[in-house]
């Protein structure tokens, strides 16, 4: 089904067209600032429709608004990218959606810088989520994206055990990874010194709002794509390591807690944090 709508339409035809598509819905955003069309295409998410998403880069309402409408409907598992070119006066107040019940994907796009950061980084989040599912079954609990209380950032991972509670950041980088004399690690030309203390951050922040004394925690960095000097790298207070051997350096850490103190723990965190998304 082909739905051709304009603004004088109101909004009832696109919601009832979004709630009877059952495989796919591909949406044409101009100009966009409904929650209740925006609500209604993650809810389809849900269903297992898949959405497909093609946003004006700038309108009237600016393109600060809409990165965020296109990082939003990422999180929600909506497939987005923004529009190369700026809209034209004659479509600015143009809302146009197909929803389809398998028609192709038609439109062609160019996905954002941040869009494409996005999906490397969930994509790696999602595969140090599976590395990480075993430990579940050895005494571990893991947490997933984590909102850091007060701040836009959030947590990767937070893995509590035997072993203590650690943070765990994914990163993907080509090449190699490289020490210098000074314990600098560079990735190419680029010095990695802002993101380890990212990552350090992250955890002191866990650290504070897990509230614990006697419990530390450290971070440690997933690698995917770079090799890393050794297997294993230690700079501003951050492991590096490959993200296959994570799991087995986590499993290697001496037992300083025990079942009742880790399930303790992984509740504390989970009333503490909340997810990101």
């Amino acid at each position: 089904m082909d739905l051709i709508v304009t603004p004088e339409d109101g909004l009832t035809p696109l919601i009832v067209a979004i709630k009877k598509a059952t495989k796919q819905i591909e949406i044409t955003i101009f100009r966009f600032d409904l929650k209740e069309l925006q609500k209604a295409l993650e809810t389809a998410v849900t269903r297992g429709v898949k959405v497909h998403a093609l946003i004006a880069h700038t309108t009237g309402g600016g393109a600060k608004r809409l990165r965020k409408l296109e990082l939003d409907l990422l999180a929600a598992g909506v497939t987005a990218g923004l529009l190369a070119a700026q809209v034209t006066p004659d479509l600015a107040g143009l809302l146009a959606v197909v929803a389809a019940a398998g028609l192709g994907w038609r439109l062609r796009f160019r996905p954002s810088a941040d869009t494409r950061a996005w999906r490397r980084g969930a994509a790696g989040e999602r595969r140090t989520a599976r590395l990480l599912a075993p430990l579940e079954r050895r005494g571990w609990a893991v947490l997933h994206d984590l909102a850091i209380p007060g701040s836009p950032a959030n947590i990767d991972h937070l893995v509590l055990g035997p072993g203590g509670v650690l943070v765990v950041d994914s990163k993907q980088y080509w090449g190699r990874l490289r020490l210098d004399r000074d314990g600098m690690v560079w990735h190419g030309r680029h010095l990695l010194v802002s993101t380890l203390r990212t990552v350090r951050w992250q955890a002191d922040q866990a650290d504070e709002v897990l509230g614990v004394a006697d419990v530390q925690v450290p971070a440690v960095v997933a690698v995917y794509g770079a090799s890393v000097p050794g297997g294993l790298l230690q700079a501003d207070g951050v492991t590096i390591a490959p993200a296959r051997r994570v799991p087995d350096l986590l499993q290697a850490l001496p037992p300083i807690l025990g079942p009742e103190r880790v399930a303790w723990l992984a509740d504390r965190a989970r009333l503490r944090f909340h997810p990101a998304a």
